[in-house]
């Protein structure tokens, strides 16, 4: 019975990890950032499509809402914290559409705004490189 407990587990943490580029997802409002991201091999930034990698999280939003890293358990967020260099929004029908991501942690001052699929702040023209590692709270919307 203990290996059972303990291959739950390890399938659980797999799947958490892979979730922004291998998981089938259907939940409106859910969005999913990380702290690193990869390209394809023979498609590097900005020429390929990046995937979410390192600590990723599956956040639930609600649209018109200001959310901070506070507004989430710190478990599910710590990594994210001054290190989120990826964020993707799936396309799901009646889903969030878009954020605004600011580096000050009210939904205030300097903003950036990042749309559906892959945002990487790392690679020019894939996201804002200025909130690379810097954003501190975001507002989504429905399309």
């Amino acid at each position: 019975m203990r290996f059972s407990t303990s291959f739950a587990t390890l399938a659980f943490v797999t799947f958490a990890s892979a979730a922004p580029s291998n998981a089938v997802r259907q939940v409106p409002g859910d969005i999913y950032p990380c702290t690193d991201s990869t390209f394809p091999a023979g498609s590097p930034c900005p020429y390929g499509i990046s995937r979410g990698s390192g600590f990723c999280a599956a956040l639930s939003v609600e649209p018109g809402v200001c959310y901070n890293w506070a507004s989430f358990p710190a478990e599910d967020v710590a990594p994210l914290i001054s290190n989120l260099t990826f964020i993707e929004i799936p396309v799901v029908q009646g889903g969030i559409y878009g954020c605004d991501v600011y580096l000050e942690d009210d939904c205030t001052g300097e903003s950036g705004t990042i749309q559906l699929g892959q945002n990487d702040f790392s690679c020019p023209g894939l996201g804002p490189q200025q909130f690379n590692d810097k954003v501190a709270s975001f507002k989504c919307y429905l399309g």
